[in-house]
């Protein structure tokens, strides 16, 4: 009795690529690799593996770089066996957990789903938003969860540490999205926040800020630890002194009214001449309150984004903001969700690119 052979996704993709061919379907040159990809249903990477291996056997002809592969005359031997199309595996299902349910991820995770469709469109991926911190029994919640879902997978966006403990402790290979995995092991896909942020607040000092402000909103306690901590080298390493309730406010909550509160506190304490956000709908409300007060940007208050995407180009006067590669993000997190992170490299942070806009200026004059 021969054994049962466990055919990857590649091997499928594969089988139907060599079908197309037998029969005819094709002649010169094969479609787009964009085409390909939604016709069979998989990922840039599984097709990329197929047909890599179609042309090491010398089936298909690469003429170089961006040009579509050429058909070769096709070997009979090559399908044989291949009389009818290979039935797919069931898809494998994808569980991504965040802090926000569906109507209220920000946009950069919006952009991140939307591009990670886009790597994994043969995976049945559904999203839930739960509860990660400040919940009597989360993990009996996080378990009930996977025993309805049933995934194979799961990715976690800006995961907490308790999160990540329980997920290192069950059996679904899970990726974080951001957050802190701390030394469980768990693979995650990050971005360069700290270096980003200290950059731009050692960028400020030197101009002459120190009524920086650092808005933190419905973020985890270790996040905004670290965040603090960060600032507070950064002052001592300029000789300025840090107030981290002033420089690094933070509350549990995040919506409109919070965000006028905490302005206000600040406005009350000292005006900020500097504030730094995480989240366009936070700056959003902020500008609404600095308009209220007749505070101007940049000429009263500079203003840096970490995030934001595509809508900081609409605002004037021209924004300075990291963008987040959430492409670039969704393309490894979708890697690592099919084959695995690679051997001994289970944390990547990719760096934010800084687009400087016309809302950073030196403080006004005393």
């Amino acid at each position: 009795m021969n054994p049962i052979l466990k055919k990857s996704t590649s091997d499928l993709a594969r089988e139907h690529l060599l079908l197309a061919l037998a029969e005819g379907r094709w002649s010169g040159r094969i479609p787009s690799t964009r085409m390909l990809c939604e016709t069979l249903q998989v990922s840039g990477h599984t097709l990329r593996q197929a047909l890599e291996r179609l042309v090491a056997d010398g089936i298909l002809i690469s003429d170089g770089p961006k040009r579509r592969l050429r058909v070769a005359p096709l070997p009979a031997a090559a399908v044989s066996g291949l009389a009818s199309p290979p039935q797919a595996p069931a898809p494998r299902r994808v569980l991504c957990l965040g802090r926000e349910p569906m109507h209220l991820i920000p946009r950069l995770g919006l952009e991140f789903l939307s591009h990670l469709r886009t790597w994994l469109p043969q995976m049945d991926l559904r999203y839930h938003g739960v509860t990660f911190d400040g919940c009597r029994k989360p993990r009996s919640a996080w378990d009930r969860l996977v025993e309805l879902e049933q995934p194979d997978q799961m990715l976690v966006m800006e995961g907490s540490l308790d999160l990540a403990k329980w997920a290192a402790a069950g059996r679904v290979p899970t990726v974080f999205l951001g957050g802190n995995p701390a030394d469980t092991g768990i693979p995650t896909v990050g971005v360069h926040a700290g270096d980003a942020i200290a950059d731009m607040l050692t960028e400020l000092l030197a101009m002459g800020h120190e009524r920086i402000c650092l808005l933190m909103f419905g973020r985890n306690p270790d996040f905004v630890a670290g965040m603090r901590n960060l600032f507070r080298r950064v002052f001592d390493a300029a000789g300025k002194t840090f107030v981290p309730t002033y420089h690094v406010p933070a509350v549990v909550a995040s919506d409109p009214e919070v965000v006028w509160s905490v302005m206000a506190q600040l406005v009350a304490t000292r005006v900020p001449t500097a504030l730094i956000f995480f989240m366009w709908d936070e700056f959003l409300a902020a500008q609404c309150f600095l308009a209220a007060k007749g505070l101007r940007i940049p000429a009263d208050v500079s203003v840096v984004l970490l995030g934001g995407g595509e809508s900081n180009l609409w605002y004037r006067p021209k924004l300075t903001y990291f963008a987040y590669p959430s492409e670039r993000a969704a393309e490894l997190a979708a890697h690592w969700i099919e084959d695995g992170p690679p051997t001994g490299k289970s944390t990547v942070s990719l760096p934010l690119k800084l687009m400087r806009g016309e809302s950073v200026a030196p403080p006004p004059q005393k």
